[in-house]
């Protein structure tokens, strides 16, 4: 194969180095993510443990890659964790979501 850039090459070695079991489960929410916001992920965030929790989130929210990129700026996970509601307890798994 040839034709791919220096910086690709150094994103795709990144992505193995980061998800080295990836090949063996494919339902990881990164393998749902295009290429771009794998390379927000990796560009953005060291910890292993974030990068996973923000794959998911964009897979289950169906971020473009400028929102993925503006919650990881803002700290989604912290806002997140800090914000206490009763919205999974009070209302419908669909409206929940909504709320």
């Amino acid at each position: 194969m040839k034709g791919f850039s220096r910086r690709n090459l150094l994103y795709m070695r990144a992505f193995a180095q980061s998800w080295p079991d990836f090949d063996k489960d494919v339902q990881r929410p990164v393998a749902q993510l295009p290429w771009s916001h794998i390379i927000e992920l990796l560009d953005k965030l060291d910890d292993h443990e974030l990068r996973g929790w923000y794959a998911a989130k964009d897979v289950a929210h169906g971020w473009s890659r400028p929102v993925l990129a503006h919650q990881i700026v803002t700290r989604l996970h912290e806002r997140e964790a800090a914000a206490l509601t009763n919205f999974n307890g009070a209302l419908e798994q669909p409206d929940s979501e909504l709320a």
